[in-house]
């Protein structure tokens, strides 16, 4: 009986064992997948990230080009302006005429004298007068103060109404002065000068956003053109990041952030 006893236990521990290993096994298992899911997930997040921080950089290195390609043109004609056409109104009209392909890269091109008064304008309603001044536009009292291009921050329009930005390059008289201000101004609403650069971002229904800001955080693109004109860090999605960058200093060429 003893030995029938003995021979039970045994065979009941070696269950009692063999149930424990396997469990040990099972254990074993489901650990090693979770870890290795949670790698996977977390490589998987980063190459995300590596991509969606390289497309932006790609978007911000284009939008800099676009820009430094309107100022190229924009300057080629300023140089062909002598001050002396902007005492000359037929002069002017002839020499605003010649310039087609500006008007297919700008909203509207235009002629400032040096008293801030705008003597011509070229948009969409043609060549004309407006009558109107931009001498408390902060952008020509730069471009005068500082006899150099400009890019404006985001302005209300006075003739359309819409926000803007505005480029401009001085033109200055043979003793050196600035005489006037030629420029250019790109809407950012109805006709958006980034529009093909953004559009794969701007569905409302996409996972991905594009949203184009200044070296300010104010939003120059945005899917809801309600946002323009607006301080990126009103905006939820970019509260946090555009915190840590003004801590910081809001450095021109900041990192990436997810």
């Amino acid at each position: 009986m003893r030995t029938d006893r003995t021979f039970s236990s045994l065979r009941s521990l070696k269950v009692r064992f063999a149930l424990a290993g396997a469990l040990l096994v099972l254990a074993s298992v489901a650990l090693t997948v979770i870890f290795v899911l949670r790698e996977v997930g977390r490589s998987t997040e980063q190459v995300v990230l590596d991509s969606q921080e390289d497309d932006a950089r790609r978007l911000a290195a284009a939008i800099s080009l676009r820009l430094v390609g309107l100022q190229r043109a924009l300057r080629s004609a300023a140089l062909q302006l002598p001050a002396a056409a902007l005492d000359d109104p037929p002069r002017l009209s002839e020499f605003m005429r010649a310039q087609p392909v500006l008007g297919t890269m700008f909203s509207s091109v235009f002629v400032a004298g040096a008293d801030g008064e705008m003597l011509l304008i070229d948009d969409e309603k043609g060549l004309r007068e407006p009558h109107l001044s931009v001498a408390d536009r902060d952008y020509f009292k730069e471009t005068l103060r500082e006899r150099r291009p400009i890019v404006s921050r985001v302005a209300m329009s006075r003739v359309t109404g819409e926000p803007f930005v505005v480029l401009t390059m001085p033109v200055l008289a043979s003793d050196g002065r600035v005489a006037g201000v030629f420029g250019g101004s790109l809407r950012l609403s109805s006709r958006s000068p980034f529009a093909d650069l953004t559009q794969g971002g701007e569905d409302r229904h996409s996972m991905v956003v594009t949203i184009v800001l200044d070296a300010r955080g104010q939003v120059l693109s945005h899917p809801d053109r309600d946002w323009v004109m607006r301080d990126g860090a009103a905006e939820p999605r970019l509260a946090a990041v555009l915190q840590d960058w003004r801590s910081r200093g809001s450095p021109v060429e900041p990192g990436g952030y997810a």
